[in-house]
């Protein structure tokens, strides 16, 4: 399968068979080769697909997709075991590289008897991280029970320590740093403070807001930003760590995330996306085909790579466009697009 620079294959799925047919995306958007990543699962196998080349993923039977990265020729696949509502915050995760699987709590070197809460996946130069808390099945007191950890290629690094299992953490690597966005708990106002660490220096943001969720870490040409709800301020909120300088957009716009080659930036809501300011928006909710809602997003170039999906009277179905123009879709009943990724060849 060539490499996608002037046309794209569309994939149509009827509800037990697919045919393929070629069209032409805007020859004046696409100018650089590149390969589009969609990760999934059909017929109760995850898989992915590259320029719409379905690759099933060994031993992938009975598991949810979660996620796809190429880096080097090399590429990553993350998964996890399916909801048990008896147990329903208890998951085994799973990553693949080239098709090799490993279970990561192997990988990790965890104790099976010890608890262990997932968070993060990635990949950066070659290195896998991963990031979750772990339990200290001897801890010396109360407040070294839970390990919040980034490992880097199996090798374990503690950024903090805590008495409860409950902490959400968001990892990013820029440069030679590492940033967390987390909380803890302060012992002398006896709330819990919302913040983030880099290289174990803790800075906080706010201590009152009971809804925060710190989505993410981003690197801006010289300059580092960070993007959280704060549900004190029903806002989301884009902050300049470097100046300080502060960018508010309407709490719908949940999601940001930057062009990977001239960090335009983009803002991300269920139905729609703002790029760089609020009065520039794309909007899908009046879609005429009902293909209205967001799974994933990702921009490169200023090409616009996006998956949508409609959950109406005519069945759930899904769609990657490419610039506005269909790529691929799926309607089986068993099958299920997840995310997007693009990178340059």
């Amino acid at each position: 399968m060539k490499k996608l620079i002037l046309s794209f294959v569309l994939l149509i799925v009827t509800i037990l068979s697919c045919s393929r047919t070629i069209v032409d995306p805007p020859d004046d958007k696409l100018t650089n080769a590149v390969d589009v990543y969609v990760a999934g699962k059909e017929n109760n196998q995850v898989c992915y697909w590259k320029n719409t080349v379905k690759t099933n993923l060994i031993n992938g039977n009975n598991l949810e997709p979660i996620s796809v990265y190429a880096e080097n020729n090399d590429t990553y696949f993350l998964a996890r075991s399916p909801f048990n509502p008896a147990n329903p915050q208890n998951y085994e995760y799973y990553f693949w590289k080239n098709n090799l699987k490993q279970e990561v709590k192997q990988y990790l070197n965890i104790p099976t008897s010890s608890y262990f809460s997932f968070q993060q996946f990635q990949v950066k130069n070659g290195d896998i991280y991963i990031t979750g808390i772990i339990e200290n099945l001897n801890p010396p007191t109360p407040m070294d029970k839970y390990e919040v950890c980034y490992w880097k290629n199996g090798l374990k690094n503690i950024v903090f320590k805590h008495n409860v299992q409950s902490i959400e953490v968001n990892l990013s690597i820029i440069n030679s740093d590492f940033y967390m966005i987390s909380h803890k708990y302060n012992t002398a106002t006896a709330n819990f403070e919302h913040g983030y660490y880099k290289n174990n220096t803790y800075t906080s943001l706010t201590s009152q807001s009971n809804f925060f969720v710190g989505n993410g870490i981003f690197a801006e040409s010289n300059n580092t930003l960070l993007f959280y709800s704060d549900g004190a301020n029903n806002s989301n909120i884009l902050k300049n760590l470097s100046n300080n300088s502060v960018t508010i957009v309407p709490f719908e716009f949940r999601t940001f995330t930057l062009d990977k080659t001239n960090n335009t930036k983009y803002f991300v809501a269920p139905t729609k996306y703002c790029k760089n300011n609020i009065n520039t928006i794309t909007d899908f909710s009046n879609d005429p085909n009902d293909f209205k809602f967001i799974t994933d997003i990702k921009f490169l170039n200023n090409n616009c790579y996006i998956i949508r999906q409609r959950d109406n009277n005519q069945g759930f179905a899904q769609k990657v466009f490419i610039n506005d123009v269909e790529a691929q879709s799926i309607a089986d009943p068993n099958g299920r697009f997840v995310s997007i990724f693009v990178t340059e060849n």
